[in-house]
């Protein structure tokens, strides 16, 4: 996990209605508004969160995004401990990766980002 001070989250709005792509399409593209480094030298991912309360026709997404050297220099651990990384989590979302495994009920507006990680084999992590 990357430690909270070197990721920037920012809950944004987008119109409502964009399919998948469409979406990460256009968040790239806005991206550099929010960020304060090259897109080309980070890492984004983000979440959906649901409709916007205050804003009709809207979604609030939440978006992250770490310095690419900082992800990397975690990938690299992992890859050089023999596992093949598929997620690089945030360290203040970590404990909601495994509670709906333990039965724990999460807000509603909980939201996980998640680089791919998990074993060399590519199981599906357990409750995935």
């Amino acid at each position: 996990a990357v430690a909270g001070s070197s990721v920037i989250t920012k809950n944004i709005l987008m119109p409502a209605g964009y399919k998948d792509a469409e979406l990460e399409d256009q968040i790239k593209a806005e991206a550099d508004q929010y960020i304060p480094y090259s897109i080309e030298d980070v890492n984004i991912d983000f979440q959906v969160l649901g409709p916007a309360e205050d804003a009709e026709g809207q979604v609030e997404v939440l978006l992250a995004a770490c310095r690419r050297d900082t992800v990397d220099d975690r990938a690299s651990v992992v890859t050089n401990a023999g596992i093949d990384p598929w997620v690089i989590d945030i360290e203040a979302f970590v404990l909601e990766t495994p509670a709906p495994c333990c039965g724990i009920k999460c807000p509603t507006k909980a939201a996980i980002m998640r680089l791919p990680w998990w074993t060399s084999a590519r199981r599906q992590p357990p409750c995935w």
